[in-house]
């Protein structure tokens, strides 16, 4: 049995008889059941109550039906069955009952309310408790909550007995059988079918949240992946090119200028290197988290926006987004050159810089006491965030068993000369503060805390530039940093930065919408995955799509059916021919081609070059379906 032809999605595989799971998913069946049974045993402390309540109000009517033998009837119903009824419920709100046994406890009460309706019609035959009957089966399939397997056996089990007993005590005329077996065999069929369809929809349902949880864990894996694969080899690289470079400049450079030296000749080739390292990972990493883009979007597409699968569905989408700005950030700092100040909330940088720092290390717990109205400062933000981090990681080392970080903004203006530190001239100020619990500092440490290269961590473990790096860039802003410690107290950093006289530029992050279309477009990626992605996306907006790995290949294609195809999707980074060289020799065949160039790099290098050139447009890998087919119409509108 199958649960969806959506495109991506696993089908579910069902037993037609009896629900269960088979094949590929018969691993689910057992945590269905567990889940199953919590849940009936919820609804039938409930339901069995209720149950309890109206067949004990039915022996008033005892009174008016059959008052000549409401004795016995009454010790039918509140001597033998009410006290199995409270009996019952008392087993199954016990903290020591088992959910997996609520299944045969419901069967059970079912058939002996039953059985004890029909006892009561031979008690005063020749008159008929049908009603009682129907209103059994009615508990028994719909608002007891037992699965549809253990629903049916007891039903059948109800009508066996009453035939039986019809037969060897009743002796009603044949025609009032027939009709009540008729009667009773269109309720159990209705029941059935009713109580098939609930448990189906609850496995569906089940299914479908057992889908998102994989796809959120395979989000999770691959950032945790990601992030320890850049610790690993950022921290082999630094020392590495730390060794290198005293070896090289210790034997002619004084003690000063050799440091400085150092610092800048350090700086260059560790930028050097994590660009490298940045670019090989943020390929990889960006076309995986294309193919996980490409599903959660075929989700909301299909997914009604007020069901519980669509949020799941957003919350891949957030995970991948932020897994792309950890790419982002490297790729970033990796460019090395200067960037320009801009106006920012430090407060909007710090959220950002404390959340991504918390999630590796918690064994922390940050506090933030942020200032609502803040002013505004000129920063280069990518700067400040190193900043920041700087001052965690020095909070963090402190720390080596735990403890508390705590952030504070504040606004503060600065009067007298004598009560600005750094020799800042007096004005407007914003603070910003990084306190720990950690081990603290002496006043000799505390003196060389910002000298380059100074570190009290053992040979190995820092290289002494981290607040060393933050001096500098904190003064080249035209601030100042000061330190306080005590030992085992903790220790404390203040930042102070002038206050801007601009505005922050409102930044409108609008969704766009998802827009369909027609045509055939050809795709060259060599990269799987991303190709996959891509064409799964536009294939689902409307697109015939043709895919090539190859960029010769893809070449060729487009030499033969240029007339055909409307649209180029061209990946920038390709082994045998880049997508610069691909986008030449496609507009030598057609100088009219429309390409839309696609690439985890933000758009500068070679994509401004091609951007230049005449591109038609660039989307930034991992793209959602409704960038791509914004992107896709506008070009060839």
């Amino acid at each position: 049995m199958r649960l969806s032809r959506l495109k991506g999605v696993s089908e579910m595989q069902l037993a037609p008889l009896t629900l269960k799971f088979t094949g590929d998913h018969a691993h689910l069946e057992d945590p269905f059941r567990n889940y199953y049974d919590k849940f009936t045993l919820r609804q039938t402390r409930v339901a069995g109550l209720l149950a309890m309540v109206f067949y004990a109000l039915f022996g008033i009517m005892d009174l008016y039906w059959a008052p000549e033998v409401k004795g016995t009837l009454w010790l039918i119903r509140y001597a033998v069955v009410s006290p199995l009824f409270i009996a019952f419920l008392l087993v199954i709100n016990s903290r020591k009952f088992k959910p997996k046994y609520i299944q045969g406890a419901i069967s059970f009460m079912i058939i002996l309310t039953g059985v004890s309706i029909i006892a009561m019609m031979v008690v005063v035959a020749p008159k008929m408790f049908s009603a009682g009957l129907i209103v059994v089966l009615f508990f028994n399939f719909t608002a007891i909550g037992a699965r549809f397997t253990w629903a049916t056996f007891s039903a059948f089990v109800i009508a066996v007995v009453y035939n039986l007993t019809a037969f060897f005590f009743l002796h009603p005329p044949m025609e009032r059988i027939v009709a009540t077996n008729v009667i009773t065999a269109s309720l159990i069929g209705i029941g059935f079918f009713a109580c098939y369809s609930l448990e189906y929809k609850e496995r569906a349902s089940f299914f479908l949240s057992y889908l998102l949880k994989e796809e959120q864990r395979k989000v999770l894996s691959i950032n945790a992946g990601l992030e320890k694969r850049i610790e690993e080899r950022t921290a082999e690289l630094e020392e590495t090119n730390l060794n290198l470079t005293l070896e090289m400049e210790e034997h002619r450079l004084s003690e000063k200028k050799r440091a400085r030296l150092e610092l800048e000749l350090r700086h260059a080739q560790y930028m050097k290197a994590i660009g490298t390292l940045a670019g090989g990972v943020a390929h990889d990493f960006n076309n995986l988290l294309m193919g996980i883009q490409s599903r959660a979007s075929l989700i909301l597409i299909t997914s009604d926006p007020g069901h519980k699968h669509y949020e799941h569905a957003k919350g891949i989408e957030k995970l991948v987004k932020s897994a792309s700005e950890l790419t982002r950030q490297l790729l970033n700092l990796a460019r090395g050159g200067k960037r320009q100040a801009q106006p920012s909330n430090l407060n909007q940088l710090i959220l950002k810089t404390a959340h991504m720092f918390g999630r590796t290390k918690k064994e922390v717990s940050i506090h933030l006491n942020l200032l609502d109205n803040l002013w505004v400062v000129d920063v280069n933000r990518t700067q400040f965030e190193q900043v920041l981090l700087n001052l965690l990681l020095n909070a963090w080392q402190a720390m080596p068993q735990g403890g508390n970080i705590f952030i504070q903004t504040e606004n503060r203006s600065l009067i007298a000369p004598e009560s600005t530190p750094g020799n800042l001239p007096p004005g407007d100020y914003v603070t910003v503060s990084v306190a720990d619990t950690g081990t603290g500092m002496d006043q000799e440490t505390l003196k060389r805390i910002f000298d380059p290269f100074f570190t009290t961590k053992e040979m190995g473990r820092g290289s002494g530039l981290g607040l060393a790096s933050a001096y500098g860039i904190v003064d080249n802003h035209g601030g100042a940093i000061q330190a306080t410690s005590q030992m085992r107290k903790g220790s404390r950093f203040e930042i102070f930065l002038p206050r801007s006289g601009n505005d922050i530029p409102q930044e409108e992050e609008l969704e766009p919408a998802i827009v369909n279309g027609s045509g055939l477009i050809l795709i060259i990626d060599d990269e799987y995955p991303a190709l996959h992605a891509c064409r799964e996306l536009l294939e689902s907006l409307g697109y015939t799509v043709i895919g090539s790995q190859n960029p010769l290949k893809g070449i060729r294609i487009y030499q033969e059916r240029q007339d055909e195809i409307q649209m180029v999707v061209l990946d920038i980074i390709m082994p045998e021919m880049s997508g610069v060289e691909v986008f030449g020799k496609l507009r030598e065949i057609n100088p009219e081609v429309k390409i839309l160039v696609s690439s985890g790099y933000s758009m500068d290098g070679s994509v401004a070059e091609l951007m230049e050139r005449g591109c038609n447009g660039f989307v930034q890998k991992p793209y959602n379906i409704q960038s791509i087919s914004q992107k896709v119409h506008d070009i060839l509108k």
